[in-house]
């Protein structure tokens, strides 16, 4: 008889949610959770390609804490001599996502932070 195989979206669910708790002050990660992973399958649906499960986890962890950011107005700056130059099909991608941020949650990424989310996809 087989072992039944664990639900992976539950794990990674799971798993992130419990890395939230730990990085988060002021936004309940159960309650931007949802957000967060329809976040992550629009993003993959619009870049045409699905992110491995670590790349995954990394991104949403990030993402749930560039929103406590913006929340406390300190987001990151992303300076170009830095980092990478901006892939802009992907920040394009970033950007349509993110607008489940600001619909769901009425919470707005900076271009930076997405630049930041871009730069990881």
């Amino acid at each position: 008889m087989r072992e039944p195989v664990p639900n992976k979206n539950l794990v990674l669910r799971s798993f992130c949610e419990e890395s939230l708790i730990e990085m988060l002050t002021y936004l309940n990660p159960a309650k931007v959770l949802d957000t967060l992973l329809k976040f992550d399958s629009v993003l993959e649906a619009n870049l045409g390609y699905q992110l491995t499960n670590p790349q995954r986890i990394r991104l949403l962890v990030h993402c749930g804490c560039a929103l406590e950011r913006m929340v406390l107005q300190k987001g990151l700056s992303y300076d170009e001599s830095d980092y990478p130059p901006i892939d802009m099909q992907k920040l394009e991608c970033v950007d349509i996502a993110a607008k489940l941020f600001e619909n769901t949650i009425k919470i707005s990424l900076t271009r930076d932070e997405k630049a930041f989310i871009a730069s990881m996809v």
